[in-house]
């Protein structure tokens, strides 16, 4: 299938599905959280952009009206999340407001 197609790598078959699956439906962006899954991605031809990321599209989007609830639920599911990144992810949407893109 699709996922077969892809090129030989060491990555996990979530990341390949989604990779395999992004490419079928030429979505616009892939969501993928780990590097070398973004690396072989972008390689592929598609852009790709993590957790994070797709929190602040949703939230530009006006999709979701606030994104910290969203970043402490995903701490206390144990997503791995410095304090600097926290901030810097609140920033980033308090720059660009709800409802904006």
């Amino acid at each position: 299938g699709a996922v077969d197609a892809l090129p030989t790598n060491r990555l996990g078959s979530g990341e390949r599905a989604v990779i395999a699956c992004a490419r079928m439906r030429q979505v616009a962006v892939a969501g993928l959280d780990d590097r070398q899954a973004r690396e072989l991605a972008e390689a592929l031809g598609l852009r790709a952009t993590g957790t994070l990321g797709i929190l602040l599209r949703a939230y530009r989007a006006g999709l979701i009206a606030e994104v910290q609830p969203h970043l402490d639920a995903l701490v206390h599911q144990g997503f791995r999340l410095s304090t600097a990144l926290y901030s810097s992810v609140l920033a980033l949407a308090v720059e660009a407001p709800y409802g904006r893109t």
